[in-house]
């Protein structure tokens, strides 16, 4: 449903309550946009100041005869039902008629309850109880008088009432603290929740290595059914970039997938104020990287040193094959976190310095060391775990059975001082 919207507001009062918001009493501050299609409601003197509504001011909307008539407010936030669940607003109808709920975002996905206005020319309280709501998806309320009609009426309304929502960067403390996920369950994640959105907000799933059956990775599986794929999660801080501002992220983008067309093999990660809602996305920094190696896992960094000042993003979003086109893919990614700093440039010296295993227990063994000067240990917040020169010597072995289990970082620096760098996963 497509429509010229005309953007005629007027403000609404927002009071917490208990986990729930007075969205509306049109009486006392106003701090929220409020608007209509194809005309706006406007704020009036409550043409009847009894029973269960004696309130001075109330929303007059006049319905036009347009099928998909209604008014909308568009929220700084997202409605968090983890509290409560059920919007309750008083209405004053000169007809019995149906009253839909809807609460939607700018990607398309929409939940919607209806009550029904059976006493007429006197206030009445309605309720839309939402029993499946889902938190952090719906950034937008609708309302539809006399839904699906094509009849003019002036319909009355006060006292919107429903769940809170979030927003405002006082809400979440800004700290530097470890974002991270494997996809193991041990203990080592720190991501709290996942999201794939293709095109509803679903559980991100976790499969089978396509490469080691023993290691669990996050699919990716594009369906071809929405523009704006991607896989989402927010954090319960804001994120201090200062120091820490470079994310890892291990990628498997398979070769079976048609690259010829729209679907770009290419892997970005965003940065994103959830404050915003569904408008999140005006506020994101992006970095995109070519993928040019298939069928094989790759290390990629994505460097945000470029916003390490801002202090909003708490929401990450990995997108693959690029968007704004309906072509299926596949992919896979694992081994996500945010790292110290902005990579080292690596050296032509030792490109054939060999690591093994990976993972590695106890005993980590490198080869080809002629041309390297130190080997250094590091973990993911740039802490230094172990150090020591080669003295010329062409094998080594690192001990690494007291280091914490987790991602670690191995630089190899030459006699210039650049380095070879690799990610572990310390078992």
């Amino acid at each position: 449903m497509k429509h010229l919207i005309t953007l005629l507001a007027f403000m609404l009062t927002v009071l917490f309550v208990q986990g729930q918001y007075m969205y509306s009493d049109f009486d006392d501050n106003q701090n929220e946009e409020f608007s209509g299609w194809p005309n706006a409601p406007t704020v009036v003197a409550n043409p009847d100041q009894s029973g269960i509504n004696t309130s001075a001011n109330v929303a007059e909307w006049v319905r036009t005869p347009e099928q998909w008539a209604h008014v909308f407010c568009e929220l700084d936030g997202t409605v968090n039902f983890d509290e409560y669940n059920t919007f309750t607003m008083k209405v004053w109808a000169p007809i019995a008629n149906e009253v839909l709920l809807k609460l939607e975002n700018a990607s398309g996905a929409f939940t919607e309850v209806s009550d029904t206005v059976e006493s007429t020319e006197e206030w009445v309280e309605l309720e839309f109880e939402f029993p499946d709501g889902e938190s952090g998806v719906y950034d937008k309320i609708v309302i539809f008088f006399d839904f699906m009609a094509t009849t003019d009426n002036t319909f009355y309304f006060d006292d919107v009432e429903g769940p809170g929502y979030g927003g405002g960067s006082g809400e979440k403390p800004l700290m530097e603290e470890d974002v991270q996920d494997n996809f193991e369950n041990d203990g080592w994640a720190t991501i709290p929740e996942w999201f794939f959105q293709d095109p509803d907000m679903g559980e991100l799933p976790v499969v089978e290595d396509p490469t080691d059956p023993a290691n669990h990775v996050a699919e990716y599986d594009r369906s071809g059914e929405f523009e704006w794929t991607n896989a989402q999660f927010e954090l319960e801080h804001r994120m201090d970039l200062s120091n820490r501002n470079v994310f890892s992220i291990s990628v498997y983008f398979p070769s079976s997938n048609d690259y010829s067309g729209d679907l770009t093999p290419t892997a970005a990660l965003k940065l994103q104020d959830s404050q915003m809602g569904g408008n999140a996305w005006m506020t994101q920094t992006e970095v995109l990287h070519e993928v040019t190696e298939f069928d094989t896992w790759i290390d990629l960094e994505f460097d945000f040193s470029a916003v390490s000042d801002s202090t909003n993003y708490d929401k990450v979003v990995v997108q693959f094959g690029g968007e704004g086109h309906s072509v299926p893919g596949m992919f896979y990614f694992d081994d996500i976190y945010l790292m110290g700093g902005t990579s080292l440039e690596e050296s032509p010296l030792l490109v054939n310095v060999k690591s093994y295993p990976n993972p590695v227990k106890k005993v980590l063994y490198l080869e080809n060391l002629e041309k390297a000067r130190v080997v250094q240990l590091y973990d993911v917040t740039g802490k230094l775990l172990y150090e020591t020169k080669t003295n010329g010597e062409s094998t080594l072995q690192v001990p690494v059975e007291n280091i914490q289990p987790g991602i670690v970082i191995l630089n190899i620096e030459d006699m210039n001082g650049l380095v070879k760098s690799r990610k572990l996963v310390k078992h």
